[in-house]
């Protein structure tokens, strides 16, 4: 046998290259479908869609329906740490059950008919726990909620939630499913999820408490970051560096919010 003879490729995997097409073709379908809703919520508010700080700011000053917002910031959400789908979880102490406030992703509707004990599930155990966690494969996690997913038939691999903190009070937890790509959440997802966890538990309460009105401190706070940013970029990575600043140290002082990470 001649082994300077040319190797013949192997032949392609007309099944997998399929598989492969349908995946790309279903992401692409589903971030349309992000853009339009995520359009619909900022037009019916009478914004301009962006991602700035200055910009970002003028879209949460003009909502004042709980639901548009939430499910903004759902859609966001979404995107950021690229889920399939993203809910927001809030605590019921009548019942002490967590039950979906809102939902986005393609079992959305389904799944917001839920709702459970709160010390089950994946939720369940960051909402009791005050700790954030990434898992991998939910399938083999004893906390898995199996009996939700079977029951909207959806398949769910990778989960990550982060409990969502008011004033040292649990009041709910944001959860994300299903990495695209079939992939699994990073640290650096759940980092972000955290962050976004923490924002939305003060704008969930202050809705809550019907404090988030026209000569509230949520809006006075924002116009004034929002003037700060007209000065410039400068400006606006300065308020930006300095907000990160105060959210680390008051996570430091406040030992209840903590990240554990899991496998």
């Amino acid at each position: 046998m001649n082994d300077n003879a040319p190797q013949t490729p192997p032949a392609a995997d007309p099944i997998g290259r399929e598989e492969e097409l349908q995946n790309l073709t279903k992401r692409v379908e589903q971030l349309e479908k992000d853009k339009k809703e995520l359009l619909a919520v900022i037009e019916s508010n009478k914004t301009t869609p962006s991602l700035s700080l200055k910009e970002g700011i003028s879209v949460i000053k003009s909502l004042r329906d709980r639901k548009d917002y939430l499910k903004m910031l759902l859609l966001m959400t979404r995107r950021v740490v690229s889920a399939e789908g993203v809910s927001i979880l809030l605590w019921d102490p009548k019942s002490d059950e967590l039950y979906f406030e809102e939902a986005v992703g393609e079992k959305a509707e389904e799944v917001k008919k839920f709702r459970f004990p709160a010390h089950e599930g994946i939720a369940g155990f960051s909402f009791t726990t005050g700790s954030a966690l990434a898992v991998a494969d939910a399938t083999a996690d004893p906390r898995f909620k199996r009996e939700i997913a079977e029951a909207i038939g959806q398949k769910q691999k990778a989960i990550m939630a982060s409990p969502l903190i008011y004033h040292q009070e649990i009041i709910g937890v944001l959860e994300a499913v299903n990495k695209l790509d079939n992939d699994v959440f990073s640290q650096e997802d759940l980092e972000t999820l955290s962050s976004i966890a923490n924002f939305a538990s003060f704008m969930v309460r202050k809705y809550d408490e019907d404090l988030y009105r026209e000569d509230g401190e949520s809006l006075k706070l924002a116009e004034l970051v929002e003037e700060i940013c007209n000065f410039g970029e400068e400006e606006s990575r300065l308020i930006t560096d300095s907000l990160e600043s105060l959210r680390n140290y008051l996570r430091k002082r406040n030992p209840i919010i903590r990240n554990d990470f899991f496998p």
